[in-house]
């Protein structure tokens, strides 16, 4: 339903949420957790002098990178609206890098390779258990010659 999400994924006791697992080999003991505490983030970008933009690409990704897997559930991208807001739902907790930049290409926020790129311009964000977060984010110019542009 709606109002649950996973919390966390335990392969053998250990966590592997967000990472690529090899399930071969033996009786494995698979945990996962659901949670109805649920947490997002949700603001507006804005330029250096403060005025909103639309249509710029958000991006979201954990700062550990052994989740930059690309399904991972700890990357995430939204548009902003005409009013220059967005909102991301679901987001598992932890500590986060945030940035918004224009003309990302499709899905790019999957790849590894972009996200290394977005990394220096990023904002650092913890969110943590079931807290509705609200930001402010600056835009940034978008880093040149990204794969898939």
């Amino acid at each position: 339903p709606d109002w649950w999400a996973v919390k966390s994924i335990h392969l053998d006791r250990v966590d592997v949420d967000g990472q690529t697992v090899d399930m071969t080999g033996g009786t494995r003991q698979l945990q996962i957790v659901l949670t109805d505490r649920l947490s997002g983030v949700s603001g507006r970008v804005v330029d250096r002098n403060g005025r909103t933009l639309p249509a710029y690409s958000v991006v979201l990704f954990s700062e550990d990178e052994t989740r930059w897997t690309p399904w991972s559930r700890f990357l995430m991208s939204a548009q902003s609206s005409q009013t220059g807001q967005f909102r991301l739902a679901n987001v598992p907790p932890g500590d986060y890098l945030a940035v918004a930049v224009q003309n990302l290409p499709f899905r790019a926020w999957t790849n590894a390779d972009v996200l290394v790129r977005l990394q220096p311009i990023a904002t650092k964000l913890t969110v943590s258990d079931g807290e509705q977060k609200t930001i402010s984010i600056r835009a940034s110019p978008t880093p040149d010659n990204l794969p898939g542009r």
